[in-house]
């Protein structure tokens, strides 16, 4: 009877286990949680208006972390509810603890305000600073003028820039 009974509730126990473990649903890890989301939308308010909104087609969380893996992230700036600026890229891999993030991948940002892009194919940007900055090489458009520079920072709205190594490529009258 001890022998049947263990027959039948070790399965049950084994599944109970597995059910509960946070690791579970994730087949091949065994080290980390990681959450699987398609749409993720965040955002930062101050005085009830959004200071910024981040969205992404695809997000992998890495809770042991506080990592977030995006796919396709767009990033929009606003100053007293406006949109003043956006960003957007391939992907982006953002610390959720630190606010920072990385952009990678044919990354653009047009700024509305200053009537502005900047294109680089490596940016980072520190939501606690409100800056953005690379080592990369940048290319910024502005009306008929066009810029190249091997580093640069600036603040979200591109209001203030600093570019390091520039050069004009272009300039039309």
């Amino acid at each position: 009877m001890i022998n049947k009974m263990s027959k039948i509730l070790l399965p049950i126990f084994i599944v109970l286990l597995c059910a509960c473990s946070k690791y579970a649903d994730i087949p091949g890890k065994n080290t980390s949680l990681t959450q699987h989301m398609t749409g993720l939308y965040m955002f930062e308010a101050q005085q009830g208006k959004a200071q910024w909104v981040l969205e992404a087609k695809k997000a992998q969380i890495r809770e042991n972390n506080s990592l977030a893996d995006l796919t396709y992230p767009v990033i929009y700036f606003k100053e007293n509810g406006k949109n003043v600026s956006h960003l957007t890229a391939k992907q982006g891999l953002m610390n959720l603890d630190t606010k920072h993030i990385t952009l990678i991948g044919n990354v653009k940002v047009k700024s509305i305000k200053e009537k502005m892009s900047l294109t680089t194919d490596k940016l980072n940007y520190s939501f606690k600073k409100n800056k953005f900055y690379t080592k990369n090489k940048v290319i910024i458009s502005q009306k008929s003028t066009v810029t190249e520079g091997i580093g640069f920072e600036a603040a979200s709205d591109l209001s203030e820039i600093i570019i390091y190594n520039q050069k004009t490529v272009e300039s039309k009258k």
